[in-house]
């Protein structure tokens, strides 16, 4: 819809509409996180960060620990960690934390 609101506004030169347009747009646009991250683990990231226990987290996103292990793997090899320290600093780097 918002491509047809463009097509619309662009020959009526409605520059207001434009802009509000291409506001919605980027907060609408899929978030893109660094090294290939999913959200799904750049969400595991935050709570790693945060000093939350591999329990706490399955709890807090309602999924199996086994299942935050794996993110956690994924995690790791993805930022190259091999600690929540460096997980957590990685995280604080990234503007993720």
């Amino acid at each position: 819809m918002l491509d047809d609101v463009c097509a619309i506004c662009i020959p009526l030169d409605a520059r207001p509409t434009l802009a509000r347009a291409a506001a919605l747009q980027a907060a609408i646009a899929p978030a893109s996180y660094p090294d290939g991250l999913t959200a799904r683990e750049a969400e595991v990231l935050r709570l790693i960060a945060a000093g939350h226990s591999n329990r706490s987290i399955a709890d807090t996103l309602f999924i199996s620990p086994r299942t935050i292990e794996r993110h956690i793997a994924n995690i790791y090899l993805k930022i190259d960690a091999h600690s929540k320290a460096e997980a957590t600093r990685y995280a604080l780097r990234h503007n993720l934390a």
